[in-house]
């Protein structure tokens, strides 16, 4: 997926994301040849999606949702390709949360959840540099 310059958009929580060695994955996407559509779940690290938009220009656009409407689905989508729809599982301890998820490869699966991400994407806040 990555090889075939593909677009990759995300719906995530921000949370981790801006932290080692998320970041660093991160960073990888962004400096292949293919776009990143990121929707963040909160303003917490707005700062830190800035100065990525600041040094990727084009490569990265970003929205966010206020914290009032921050929920616990994640969506990761590689073009055509692939897509993998997750939710967190909220725990009664401080202990990091886990993950369950979906991967899909049927291309009407990977279109559907593409339209999904296109309704959430305009209902964010435009990220402003």
């Amino acid at each position: 997926c990555l090889n075939k310059k593909n677009h990759l958009r995300m719906q995530v929580g921000g949370e981790h994301l801006f932290e080692e060695p998320f970041i660093k994955y991160f960073r990888k996407f962004l400096e292949l040849e293919s776009n990143i559509e990121l929707i963040i779940d909160t303003k917490t690290n707005i700062n830190s999606v800035r100065k990525l938009m600041k040094e990727y220009g084009d490569k990265l656009d970003a929205r966010y949702f206020s914290e009032e409407t921050a929920g616990t689905l994640r969506n990761y989508i590689f073009g055509k390709e692939l897509a993998v729809n997750g939710i967190k599982i909220l725990s009664e301890s401080s202990c990091e949360p886990s993950y369950v998820g979906t991967a899909y490869v049927d291309v009407e699966d990977i279109e559907v959840l593409n339209e999904k991400f296109d309704s959430l994407w305009n209902l964010a806040k435009t990220l402003k540099i």
